[in-house]
């Protein structure tokens, strides 16, 4: 025998997202912080960033921004301006505060 080839189908159910309920009161991003980085925004002066862990950050977390957060996979530059926050379904997401 030279070589073999196995095929294999296996039905799977399609992922249907399910949202976390948020606890009663939501953890600090505190909890998250890995320390701070220089963070240069459009080229101008240089800015003190908090750097948080993605992973550690629970539902309904909120970040102001300058801020950093990192992921295995991705990071994510909150400017100066805007704040970040968990939702249920674990997504940050970005908005940019009114003055």
């Amino acid at each position: 025998m030279v070589s073999y080839r196995l095929r294999l189908r296996v039905a799977v159910p399609k992922y249907q997202p399910q949202p976390e309920t948020a606890p009663a009161a939501a953890r600090p991003a505190s909890i998250a912080a890995k320390g701070n980085r220089t963070l240069h925004m459009s080229g101008a002066s240089a800015v003190e960033a908090a750097v948080y862990e993605r992973d550690r950050l629970g539902v309904g977390a909120v970040i102001s921004g300058p801020a950093i957060v990192e992921q295995f996979d991705a990071t994510t530059v909150i400017p100066p301006g805007w704040s970040g926050r968990v939702d249920s379904y674990r997504n940050l997401m970005l908005r940019k505060e009114t003055p």
